[in-house]
């Protein structure tokens, strides 16, 4: 510090502001008790990354803050908590204190090497803080024509990871910049995925930069989901909004799957790429919704939630994890893709494992040898039949099932001891995993009746989802119909979907919840996108339903 006052000194100069990083503040702490000495000393400014604020939030609270951290280019600044020994002198001697976030840093790093500086983002930091300040309303208060900058830097050139911008607003961007970041479910597909941990740091980023209150819930380890909250004064009635951040695998997508590339197809602009449309422009939707509420001048008494969550296309492990932690809301849209209809019901699913069982024996020994294979034929062709005689619902339409997985036998040369088929049913209201269990252990029992050779092992569900129906007329459904219909131009269909997400699991939690999202093609294909005027229209949308629904 005394060395930055003798050079200065022999240029005539006196530093009016200085900038320094803060990780836990020791080097803040020295800063402050060095130039707050003198009798008109400068300004002292920190700077923290977003998403590792802890002196930013502790000055705020005017009290010691630990803060949850999140992953950060800015290493040697990562720290969630002030040193006890500095907070004091830090407390009553910044002047400012200004977080910045990742993207910001680099290209402040970049800035420094093109002016032949070297510094790595915890350095460059200083100069992405004085950017931010230089732009901002209250800059004013820290700088003018006349003031002398001292950035200090804490840390050489080395290689890091160039991180995504998360300053965008616009729903286009973000759903390209979203889709350039592989999420693809980590155990959904023989190909591994990268998981969800990226994109979620991106979203917990993107955030902090808007200092939107965040929470962070990660149960199995690498599957993190995160929430963000906008509170209202209360009174009001609370709304979420809830996408989830995993894609289906990348190994089934021709060309560039996270290119996020923005082009036309059939005349109309569009964003490609895995996920574009299933589901992250509607997940961009709601982030940007997030900020027209957060700038707007409305006064909302209910709270705004967005849930961006795991697993959805596998386990629903982050929805799951949401309801355990407790997030509950009064109501809850899901964009996922609707082509702009409004889904208030869709079916459930349920995944059953039969075995059929056989003797193993030589190929060329029929005396000995039972084939589970062949028996196992004789179950499928009665449950062809059962499947005629599923049921039907007013919305949804009619149950279905499929065989979708079998498998007997280890080489051709012997009798299968055993055949597994995986029934999948499709279910609609009324029918429920024990129904169907029973419906599966008569059938298997009225075929041993007649067939003495005809074993099998009780029925067992691996897997079950429930079904998602709440009334035409709720409320929620009838508001978003309204709201829509002026930005669409045009009344949206109500409609049941065959398939299946996580508004199910909200609406048996207690928070009922509705589908309505963008349009385009390609979910789980080769090719995938998403109509770019869509998106603003569901952005419109959302935004509207959150300052009626939570006013």
């Amino acid at each position: 510090m005394t060395e930055i006052d003798s050079q200065l000194a022999d240029m005539g100069l006196q530093s009016t502001t200085v900038v320094t990083p803060v990780g836990v503040g020791s080097l803040a702490h020295a800063v402050v008790k060095h130039f707050k000495a003198r009798s008109e000393g400068p300004k002292v400014v920190t700077v923290e990354p977003d998403t590792a604020a802890c002196l930013y939030q502790s000055l705020k609270a005017d009290k010691m803050t630990p803060v949850e951290t999140t992953p950060t280019i800015m290493d040697g600044l990562n720290c969630g908590t002030v040193t006890p020994v500095a907070w004091n002198d830090l407390r009553r001697h910044v002047d400012a204190s200004v977080t910045v976030s990742c993207y910001e840093s680099h290209c402040a790093a970049q800035h420094l090497a093109s002016e032949s500086v070297t510094a790595g983002p915890c350095g460059s930091a200083s100069l992405a803080a004085l950017r931010r300040i230089a732009e901002s309303r209250e800059g004013s208060r820290i700088l003018d024509s006349e003031s002398v900058v001292v950035l200090l830097s804490t840390e050489g050139s080395r290689p890091y990871p160039i991180p995504h911008d998360v300053s965008i607003d616009d729903p286009i961007f973000l759903t390209q910049e979203l889709t350039r970041i592989d999420s693809s479910n980590v155990t959904l597909s023989a190909a591994n995925g990268a998981g969800e941990a990226g994109i979620v740091d991106y979203i917990s980023a993107w955030l902090a930069h808007r200092g939107i209150e965040t929470h962070r819930i990660e149960t199995v380890f690498g599957r993190p989901s995160v929430v963000g909250v906008l509170r209202g004064s209360g009174g009001g009635k609370s709304l979420m909004l809830n996408g989830h951040v995993d894609t289906v695998s990348l190994a089934s997508y021709d060309h560039e799957p996270l290119s996020g590339h923005l082009t036309e197809k059939n005349g109309r602009p569009t964003v490609f790429g895995r996920g574009s449309l299933d589901m992250k422009s509607g997940l961009a939707a709601a982030l940007s919704t997030l900020v027209a509420i957060k700038t707007s001048s409305c006064t909302l008494r209910g709270d705004v939630i967005l849930a961006a969550v795991s697993d959805e296309e596998d386990a629903s492990q982050g929805t799951r994890d949401l309801m355990e932690a407790g997030w509950k809301t009064d109501g809850a849209i899901i964009p996922e893709p609707t082509m702009c209809a409004i889904v208030p019901a869709h079916k459930g699913f349920l995944w059953v494992e039969i075995d059929i069982i056989g003797v193993a024996g030589h190929g060329s020994n029929p005396a000995t040898g039972v084939d589970s294979i062949l028996l196992a034929g004789r179950f499928l062709t009665v449950l062809e039949n059962y499947q005629r005689q599923l049921p039907v619902d007013d919305v949804l339409g009619p149950a279905s099932l499929h065989c979708g997985l079998i498998k007997g036998g280890e080489e051709p040369s012997s009798y299968p001891a055993k055949c597994t088929i995986t029934v999948e049913f499709r279910t609609i209201p009324g029918q429920t995993d024990e129904s169907i269990l029973r419906d599966m252990q008569t059938l298997l029992a009225n075929i041993a009746k007649e067939t003495p050779e005809f074993k099998y092992e009780e029925p067992r569900v691996t897997i079950s989802r429930p079904t998602q129906k709440i009334p035409s007329d709720h409320p929620l459904v009838q508001k978003t119909v309204d709201l829509a219909k002026k930005s669409l131009g045009h009344s949206p269909s109500i409609e049941g979907a065959a398939i299946w997400c996580d508004a199910a699991l909200l609406t048996q939690a207690g928070t009922p919840a509705i589908v309505f999202g963008p349009s385009g093609e390609g979910l789980h294909a080769k090719e995938e996108w998403v109509d770019v005027e869509s998106i603003k229209q569901v952005t419109d949308v959302l935004t509207s339903l959150v300052k009626d629904f939570c006013q």
